[in-house]
């Protein structure tokens, strides 16, 4: 095989010379790609109460190899809670010790269920006393012993005083509350320190309008996407009269437009609480009807004659 040399005309046989690519930039140079930091959005932590708090730990520890975090002693011996990681983040799962079993823990307003005075509260406030009081009297009520409960309350009551906040109160607090409200959760009040307490022991005047406004951004989209995916399949069942059928799928939306617009409005005036619990009641109505109408059509249902004439029809059998 004879070989070019050198000056002489590259063959076809020898290898294309290579030229490095130019590269044009017609504008500013590109910016450097930003670096995203893991953040969990969805959740801060979940807390699992345990009878029995070692067998627990072991479990999670042994088993499926979270690592502690944290550990949270207890006066009379022992720990009172185990943190352990769930991964990147800063999420973690806190097990809590249960001496005993719970008893039903009250709503808002103190009573076990829901009821038209705990919608009031939740997003027009007690008006009776401050956030602080309202969530240990509530669904905070079984977190904490009577004593310190009282305690506490009574603190509020009297003005939140800073002395006694730095000689004993800050002591509960810390002992009790800083396994969710350390700061870390920004949906949470922050209970690390006086300034945020403070905060709590103001009046209680329900749900502010930025936690509104974001909670009801999720409810809007959430749940009318779940309501189109719904109706969509209940949309091929076979109802009739037809305006009933479409009644069914649309009632939904009205009712989850009616529900969230009612948050606000009862911050104005409290009787809006019935337009809340109307549109809850509506929403469940409907989407179960959808639901057990369009899978009892699909699986166990008989051909509806109106539908087996119309496909007779259309094969050309009549």
């Amino acid at each position: 095989m004879a070989s070019a040399s050198a000056g002489s005309t590259p063959t076809a046989l020898d290898p294309a010379p290579t030229r490095p690519a130019r590269r044009r930039h017609l504008g500013p140079p590109p910016a450097p790609a930003l670096r995203s930091s893991a953040v969990p959005l969805a959740f801060h932590h979940v807390a699992v109460q345990c009878a029995d708090l070692d067998r627990c730990e072991r479990f999670y520890r042994e088993v499926l190899g979270l690592a502690v975090l944290r550990r949270w002693p207890r006066d009379a011996g022992g720990d009172r809670s185990v943190w352990l990681s769930v991964g990147e983040g800063g999420a973690f799962l806190a097990l809590e010790r249960a001496d005993e079993a719970p008893g039903p823990r009250p709503w808002r307003d103190g009573k076990p269920g829901l009821s038209y005075e705990d919608v009031v509260i939740a997003y027009s406030g007690s008006g009776k006393s401050s956030r602080l009081e309202a969530a240990l009297r509530g669904p905070m009520s079984s977190m904490l012993p009577p004593e310190e409960l009282n305690k506490l309350v009574t603190w509020a009551q009297k003005g939140a005083d800073r002395e006694a906040y730095d000689t004993d109160i800050k002591r509960t607090f810390d002992q009790r509350c800083m396994s969710c409200h350390d700061g870390g959760n920004p949906h949470l009040s922050n209970l690390g320190n006086y300034d945020g307490v403070k905060k709590t022991t103001e009046q209680d005047t329900g749900t502010d309008v930025f936690t509104l406004v974001r909670v009801s951004h999720i409810h809007m989209f959430g749940m009318s996407f779940i309501f189109f995916l719904m109706g969509q399949i209940f949309s091929h069942a076979y109802i009739r009269p037809v305006w009933f059928k479409s009644l069914v799928v649309v009632l939904p939306f009205i009712a989850i437009s009616l529900d969230v617009g009612s948050w606000y409005f009862t911050k104005l005036y409290k009787p809006f609480a019935a337009i809340t619990m109307l549109g809850g009641g509506v929403m469940a109505l409907s989407f179960t009807f959808m639901g057990a109408v369009s899978m009892y059509q699909l699986w166990f249902g008989k051909t509806p004659p109106a539908v087996a004439q119309r496909g007779a029809a259309l094969r050309g059998d009549l």
